[in-house]
């Protein structure tokens, strides 16, 4: 086992180097973001993406949690350049979390079969407003 571990730990150092080389650009934190939730809102929402697992409401908290920090990376630039849009980004964000928290069902979510069409229609709008906003932030930031 002594060599697998060495191995894993040499690849482990070469991954972390790796990283840290790899530069992303700010235009590429919103742009992936908005990417992101024009994803889901072409069919996570709607119809949802693990009919026999029923995860997907775990799976969007996933995602917006990811979506959510790319957007925090970017919200001191942002309060400098249109703190109206960084003020909206992070309301919107509050509302969308807000909507998603309140589909537990105790310290779980709800299957997604269980999502009424309403719930899913209120995700699908918060969601919406908030890809608009995003879609705002490289221009606000004079990134394109």
């Amino acid at each position: 086992l002594l060599p697998l571990a060495q191995q894993l730990t040499q690849d482990a150092e070469q991954l972390k180097a790796r990283v840290r080389e790899s530069q992303q650009a700010p235009h590429d934190l919103a742009d992936s973001a908005l990417w992101q939730a024009q994803r889901l809102l072409e069919s996570a929402i709607v119809q949802g993406e693990n009919p026999y697992a029923q995860s997907d409401l775990h799976d969007l908290q996933a995602n917006l949690q990811g979506m959510a920090k790319s957007v925090q990376v970017l919200d001191a630039l942002l309060q400098g350049a249109n703190a109206p849009l960084a003020a909206q980004l992070r309301q919107q964000q509050a509302d969308l979390q807000a909507a998603v928290l309140a589909l537990r069902s105790g310290e779980d979510f709800l299957p997604y079969r269980d999502v009424s069409t309403a719930q899913r229609a209120q995700l699908q709008q918060l969601l919406e407003a908030w890809a608009a906003s995003l879609a705002q932030v490289n221009a606000a930031l004079g990134l394109e």
